[in-house]
């Protein structure tokens, strides 16, 4: 895998949801995704980068997305919990 620390996540988002093929690739660019969303949110735990409320919810929302995926395109199993996070609005 390639280090993505400090990677822009908005982009692998936005790479995320245009991919529309094979499932293999697909599954690379949520690993990716997935790995950028938590070196973000370590940074701005540890205060390292200046943090905002619309940034956290974007990345709420991108973590809903990227389980969506996973479930529904990659047959990822899921837990009640998950779920019901997924059902949030």
């Amino acid at each position: 895998m390639v280090d993505i620390r400090g990677t822009d996540w908005p982009q692998l988002f936005q790479e995320l949801l245009g991919e529309i093929g094979d499932p293999e690739v697909l599954g690379k660019k949520a690993n990716d995704l997935e790995a950028a969303l938590f070196f973000r949110s370590q940074d701005l735990e540890n205060g390292s980068v200046p943090s905002s409320p619309e940034e956290r919810a974007a990345m709420k929302e991108a973590t809903r997305q990227l389980l969506r995926v996973k479930v529904h395109k990659l047959g990822f199993p899921i837990s009640d919990q998950l779920l019901k996070f997924l059902e949030e609005e």
